[in-house]
């Protein structure tokens, strides 16, 4: 069965508590970038929403501790950088990097995601 809207995707995490939508949109070249907005249907509480932007692609990858990764690619980077993202939900925090480096409070995650993008090796 094909998708009756192909420009928007979501999916669920498997202990159906993060609810990931993607507005996807063409870039150069035929490539989709896929913007997400991550919510806590639990709280109805809104982690992360990038959907205002078509510059920013993300993918998520659940664990099984409720717990998920984050990678985030700015379309616009011509060095096709990687931001890791560790979220953990026990506490609301998440962290960059693989290894995951100091936790910060979820609340600032969009922030801090564009403050370190571009500085990150």
């Amino acid at each position: 069965m094909s998708d009756p809207n192909p420009y928007w995707k979501e999916e669920t995490s498997p202990d159906g508590r993060i609810k990931v939508e993607y507005a996807i949109t063409e870039g150069r070249m035929s490539h989709e970038i896929f913007s997400p907005r991550i919510t806590d249907l639990q709280t109805g509480r809104v982690l992360l929403d990038m959907l205002d932007s078509n510059m920013w692609d993300g993918a998520v990858r659940w664990l099984d501790n409720g717990d998920f990764d984050l990678t985030i690619r700015n379309y616009g980077d011509d060095r096709g950088r990687c931001l890791p993202i560790h979220v953990y939900r026990e506490d609301d925090t998440f962290a960059f990097g693989n290894p995951p480096r100091e936790r910060e409070r979820i609340d600032t995650l969009r922030r801090r995601i564009e403050e370190v993008f571009w500085t990150w090796a």
